[in-house]
């Protein structure tokens, strides 16, 4: 009891400390309850959640309902899209193997004219189709489909001649699958009985051009306006200039306003020296004014229409 009197401060520190202590063990077991009760109740419903997720559907009309709506308009927009995509194409109209060979000659003349003074085409051009020019197609299908691909490339060379490109070395173009005798992609199916959405054949172009007229190019390729659905498969390209430009003195392209010559018929200036005129330099370009060689392989892709719009009616 003395030391208590004797030691007031230290009796009210450590009262004090003890109360505290008391305190923060009281708050910590009651957070620690807390804790484990906010855990025990998100696990149980977390649990109530992934039950109820995976539920089977109630097979009630009102969901069966719900679920057949729903089915039925991802069908109508992948429909939709599909008829969308189909009709970006030129039509496979009827055609004889005689009435191809002579659209070819037709074609190919129209092609010339439009490119002279515009584009240098090779010397040997026939869009491609090399073997017709002297026997048409094997029989009216095949025909008819070569119809098709001669119309798609037809229009590229169009773009090609309203790009200003320089000059057209090689085409090649991919034999359609039916002129060998072959199924194509409308007779093809998957394993599971299904037909092949789209078919796709390929043109390779060889060209040399500027750099904007290939940009031109490319862009009427991927419009919205193009009557045909393109992709551009692969693409080379080679600057004629592998080196780069020399390194050039600025002070050469700036003039010497001393050295201007007077205009014509300007009277010699009286008890002036005859200065002799300086030749003035003349700014060029160093880069962008080059060719670039220029290789692509397009791809001229057709969608099947829908099955319920290719279905004939009953």
């Amino acid at each position: 009891m003395n030391w208590i009197k004797e030691n007031k401060f230290l009796t009210g520190f450590f009262a004090t400390m003890a109360a505290g202590v008391g305190a923060l063990g009281y708050l910590l077991f009651s957070a620690m309850g807390a804790a484990d009760e906010a855990a025990n109740l998100y696990a149980t419903q977390a649990a109530e959640l992934d039950r109820l997720q995976n539920l089977p559907l109630s097979p009630n009309k009102k969901n069966v309902d719900a679920l057949v709506a729903q089915k039925k308009d991802a069908i109508d927009a992948i429909e939709a899209f599909q008829s969308m995509l189909a009709g970006k194409a030129f039509p496979i109209e009827p055609m004889t193997p005689e009435g191809f060979q002579d659209k070819l000659k037709a074609t190919k003349t129209a092609v010339v004219e439009k490119a002279q003074g515009a584009t240098k085409l090779p010397e040997k051009f026939f869009l491609g189709f090399d073997p017709y020019e002297s026997r048409p197609p094997d029989n009216k299908d095949v025909a008819a489909l070569l119809g098709h691909q001669l119309k798609a490339i037809e229009w590229l060379f169009g773009q090609l001649i309203d790009s200003r490109v320089t000059e057209v070395k090689t085409i090649k173009r991919e034999p359609l699958p039916e002129e060998s005798g072959k199924p194509g992609a409308a007779e093809k199916a998957d394993k599971k009985g299904k037909a092949a959405l789209l078919r796709t054949s390929t043109v390779e172009i060889t060209m040399q051009c500027r750099q904007n007229a290939l940009a031109t190019f490319l862009n009427a390729l991927v419009t919205p306006k193009a009557p045909q659905f393109y992709t551009v498969r692969t693409i080379r390209l080679k600057n004629e200039n592998e080196k780069g430009p020399q390194r050039v003195d600025p002070n050469a392209l700036v003039a010497d306003p001393g050295a201007i010559s007077p205009p014509p018929g300007t009277p010699p200036v009286s008890g002036a020296a005859a200065t002799p005129a300086t030749p003035q330099p003349v700014a060029k370009y160093i880069v962008g004014e080059e060719q670039l060689e220029v290789t692509l392989q397009i791809e001229i892709v057709d969608f099947a229409k829908p099955a319920s719009a290719a279905a004939p009616s009953k």
